[in-house]
């Protein structure tokens, strides 16, 4: 087990991701700004695909190929400044606590003692 208790976290990609993450690209690059982020949904209809599969993209081409992809609830873009970026990884790591807080919740329920008692 590792460490960081994430033993199914999996940053590989495969080839067909790493196409279709080609394909975004060009889609932030062509149609999006920071002033004009590229909805989810959008992309998901461009590129007949989901949600997850946009937000897999997205990692691969930050930590794979270096580009600063930039989000925030109103859709992605190419970070263009270090503020932009800054701002990106605020948001990204608010989703990724929220997440945790809710995770821990989640392991509150059914304690030892009380298995089989809902509420």
């Amino acid at each position: 087990m590792r460490l960081d208790g994430f033993d199914n976290v999996n940053f590989e990609f495969s080839e067909a991701l790493k196409k279709r993450a080609e394909q975004l690209l060009w889609l932030l690059t062509t149609y999006a700004s920071p002033q004009k982020p590229m909805l989810s949904a959008k992309i998901e209809q461009d590129l007949n695909t989901n949600g997850q599969s946009v937000r897999a993209m997205v990692d691969y081409l930050i930590l794979e190929r270096d580009i600063p992809i930039g989000s925030s609830g109103k859709g992605y873009w190419i970070c263009t400044d270090r503020d932009q970026a800054q701002a990106s990884a605020r948001h990204r790591k608010q989703r990724a606590i929220k997440g945790f807080i809710v995770g821990s919740k989640l392991e509150s329920f059914f304690p030892p003692e009380q298995q089989g008692n809902l509420w």
